[in-house]
């Protein structure tokens, strides 16, 4: 149980920090294709493209999910554990005077 619940931790921080990504370059794509003159043509992820969406023609969308999710995932799940790694390790204090 004591190895779970540090993997659950991580996890939880992992996916609110995908979430929190996704949605602002979904965002930043959805901006430069309004700037562009190009919208609704979006795409979505960092620092891989997972979901692109383009209009082919005046009512021809078309859209789809690529294979960069799980590889998104893993980059931003192993960021997140390093970073809690360094967190938690102990400070050690030099208490020799």
């Amino acid at each position: 149980m004591k190895i779970l619940k540090p993997f659950f931790k991580i996890s939880f921080y992992a996916v609110i920090v995908f979430c929190v990504i996704s949605y602002v370059s979904l965002m930043a794509s959805m901006l430069s294709s309004k700037l562009n003159n190009t919208f609704p043509n979006f795409s979505m992820g960092f620092p891989f493209t997972y979901y692109h969406q383009f209009l082919l023609h005046d009512n021809d969308f078309h859209h789809g999910f690529k294979r960069g999710m799980v590889a998104d995932f893993l980059i931003i799940w192993i960021i997140t554990f390093i970073l809690l790694a360094i967190k938690k390790k102990p400070q050690t204090t030099n208490q020799q005077q």
